[in-house]
């Protein structure tokens, strides 16, 4: 049960950012004829757009920026600057009077593209100082640097909480732990009232410090005031150990002494500190309650015929995933909604497609309109967990952190591996013994490129064999675009099967906890892959096949015919909707249809849209029809000769979509199409698309590290395509 907070004394107002200088241009408020450059190359130039600064690093290199500046809060400079090729620090030092009174450093990786360099600095170090320069310095290296931009901010404490940061929740990171929290403010309380109406009733809750908010109570203390009905006090004081990085401080109070009372709790900091501190919602368990589990697992990028009781010869172990199948019903015949990973985990999370949320390319996220799966177990009284291993499903950049208690994701890394984020999730479990329990685990090992731990790259293929070696007179091999030496694709396809096993074995031992042994579990990915078979590129999921569009899906849960396997057609989306019921909540409002209902017999339309809204698919029967919205798939050729060309493939005859068969069952083509055409036509408009929380260049980065580029980290269905139109593509099919 989860408690709410009211404010004693009303809404508090929170100062905002207060931005010193933006020298936007190299030029802005000063034209730069007052730096002084010690290095051994400065040059200006001047692109379309603005004015930029190349620094060159053949020995180190500093800039000295006479400027006036004066703090009430903390300083932060952001460098927007470009490096392509080797990494280097970067330091920022402010002085005062001849005198160096506070210096940050940043390291700096190399990246193609612009990016923001932020440096921080300890507000104890400069506290009502007056700082008249401002001094930039680059280690020596190769190659130069070309610097865009400089700003400077003075950041007061709690300037960058969320607009709801007081009287609502928010999802407030410590590391790679987000917590629903609110904020406590010095003479700011917050209070609730409980029942202690059965034993072994406990409290528990968590504060901590964001970096990012520039707290500086350090390990100042949050107190609990709790008082009974007869006006008696007692005090609980929740205190953070120092410690390098910011972490949660747990507290929890057993209210036993209180059996039978009614409780006013009292959240506060002493009146006299500066700063703030995050919440999380307090929470109320109790010993003996029943506590169901129910687990959503999510494999990125994994075949549908990547589990090893499906795949031919033996040539693939996943014992932890057949064991779910030999416990409950495993599906050989689901599809998902879209082929990338964030608007497909969408699609899961809300039980429509992607022409219905909108959301069509990684790190365009859903808006807190959107009623998802996490809300609706959350509002069933479930605590919500995601554990997640890519920045697309960063809540940051996904949008779908709302519903979840908790969540917990790369950080300022664009992934993790399976480990790692199990092992946080086994970490968590203990703290909900007694809570029934939601859960999403999200995986990334089988995403490109492949590269599984050392001892598991031979596992299925021979060590004695060169991947490497060049074959004469050969054709030239389909090879993943990560890896363009490599000359065996059979090589990149073992890999890829490595992976899938060592993911396998990570899960199998999260899943013999007992905590899971009787829970409902839905296992699935978010769409497939190609390897070295298809028309599209290989070792990839860029394009709408059957390769990209089929996926591993498995229920297991207590009153399932166990070991059953089911060839039905069937849509990943309805995963929410079949696991509310399976948990015993057929009666919660959400989309979808019952995956354990589907029909052998059934025929209906299975839709799919591409990345970007690049294009559409409807699968149906053993036709798999592909149509070219924008004109932008390379693969296809060039736009302006593939906009709204089609492809149609036979899956029954050829599931890896090597052979286009549109010219010889044009009907059928024909029949598809206007399927398609009138299915996009018809989509919800959902206004639900909102704006990620961070820096743009920071989640392009991270995708770009994924392997995205950058056309497909934006973008929109827009109108999908007019179905009156007359070019010569369409005019094919009239």
């Amino acid at each position: 049960m989860r408690l709410e907070l009211d404010s004693v004394t009303g809404p508090l107002e929170v100062p905002g950012l207060k931005l010193l200088a933006s020298l936007g241009d190299l030029g802005g408020v000063t034209d730069c004829e007052e730096w002084v450059f010690d290095g051994s190359n400065f040059k200006f130039i001047e692109p379309e757009g603005g004015r930029v600064l190349r620094v060159g690093r053949a020995r180190a290199a500093h800039i000295d920026i006479p400027y006036d500046l004066r703090f009430k809060g903390s300083c932060e400079v952001t460098l927007r600057l470009t490096a392509r090729m080797q990494p280097f620090e970067v330091t920022t030092s402010l002085i005062s009077s001849g005198e160096v009174i506070a210096r940050a450093s940043a390291q700096v990786s190399p990246w193609k593209n612009q990016q923001e360099v932020l440096l921080r600095f300890n507000d104890a170090e400069y506290a009502s100082r007056h700082i008249d320069h401002l001094v930039l310095g680059f280690s020596p290296g190769v190659e130069p640097v070309f610097l865009y931009s400089v700003e400077i901010e003075d950041v007061r404490p709690g300037a960058r909480l969320p607009a709801s940061a007081f009287g609502g929740w928010d999802l407030v990171e410590l590391g790679t732990d987000a917590r629903r929290s609110t904020f406590l403010a010095p003479g700011r309380p917050l209070k609730t009232r409980l029942v202690v109406d059965r034993p072994g009733l406990k409290l528990s809750f968590s504060q901590g410090a964001p970096a990012d908010f520039h707290d500086p109570l350090g390990g100042a203390p949050v107190w609990l005031e709790i008082t009974d009905e007869g006006g008696a006090s007692s005090e609980v004081i929740s205190k953070a150990a120092p410690s390098a990085e910011p972490t949660w401080v747990e507290t929890q109070v057993a209210l036993d002494p209180w059996l039978g009372q009614e409780l006013s709790l009292v959240f506060h900091l002493d009146a006299t500190a500066t700063g703030y501190r995050a919440l999380s919602q307090p929470t109320l368990t109790a010993e003996g309650e029943a506590a169901p589990t129910v687990l959503l697992v999510t494999s990125d990028t994994h075949r549908a015929d990547h589990l090893g009781f499906l795949y031919a010869d033996g040539e693939l172990r996943t014992d932890a995933i057949d064991s779910l199948a030999d416990r409950g019903v495993a599906f050989t015949n689901a599809v998902a909604s879209v082929n990338n990973t964030t608007p497909s985990h969408v699609s899961l999370m809300t039980g429509l497609s992607p022409r219905d949320t909108g959301v069509v390319a990684n790190a365009l996220p859903i808006s807190d309109a959107a009623p998802t799966l996490a809300e609706a177990f959350h509002d069933l009284g479930y605590a919500t967990l995601a554990v997640v291993s890519a920045s697309p499903v960063s809540y940051r950049y996904c949008g779908l952190g709302q519903g979840f208690d908790r969540y917990s994701g790369p950080g300022e890394r664009s992934w993790r591996g399976s480990v790692e984020t199990s092992s946080q999730l086994e970490s968590w479990l203990p703290e909900y013994e007694h809570a029934p329990l939601f859960v999403w685990l999200h995986i990334y090992d089988a995403h490109g490129p492949y590269k599984p731990p050392e001892d598991y790259r031979h596992l299925y293929y021979p060590e004695d064999r060169d991947p490497y070696a060049v074959v004469e007179g050969g054709e030239e091999p389909r090879v993943p675009r990560w890896d363009k030496s490599l000359q065996d694709p059979d090589f990149a396809a073992a890999l890829y099967r490595s992976e899938i096993t060592y993911l396998d074995e990570v899960l199998g031992g999260l899943l013999a906890r007992p905590r899971l042994q009787g829970a409902v579990i839905a296992f699935t990915a978010d769409h497939g892959e190609t390897l070295e078979r298809g028309m599209e590129e290989p070792f990839g999921h860029l394009s709408l096949t059957y390769n990209t569009l089929a996926v591993p899906l498995i229920l297991t849960a207590p009153g399932l015919t166990p070991g059953e396997v089911r060839g039905v057609p069937v849509q990943q989306l309805d995963v929410g909707r079949t696991l509310l019921n399976l948990a015993g909540h057929p009666e919660v409002e959400f989309p979808g249809a019952d995956l354990l209902a589907a029909d052998e017999g059934s025929v209906a339309p299975r839709f799919g849209v591409q990345s970007n809204g690049d294009g559409a698919s409807v699968l149906l029967g053993r036709w798999l029809f592909v149509l070219n919205l924008t004109g932008l798939q390379e693969d296809w050729g060039p736009a302006e000769e593939t906009r709204h060309k089609a492809r149609l493939f036979d899956v029954r005859a050829d599931p890896q979509c090597e052979r286009d068969v549109l010219t010889d069952n044009l009907h059928e083509a024909t029949r598809l199409r206007a399927l398609l055409i009138d299915w996009l036509g018809a989509g919800a408009q959902n206004d639900w698309l909102s704006e990620p929380n961070g820096s743009r260049l920071a989640i392009q980065r991270q995708l770009e590290e994924l392997g995205y580029t950058a056309s497909e980290s934006v973008g929109s269905g827009g109108s999908w395509i007019d179905p009156e139109c007359t070019c010569a593509r369409c005019a094919e099919f009239d």
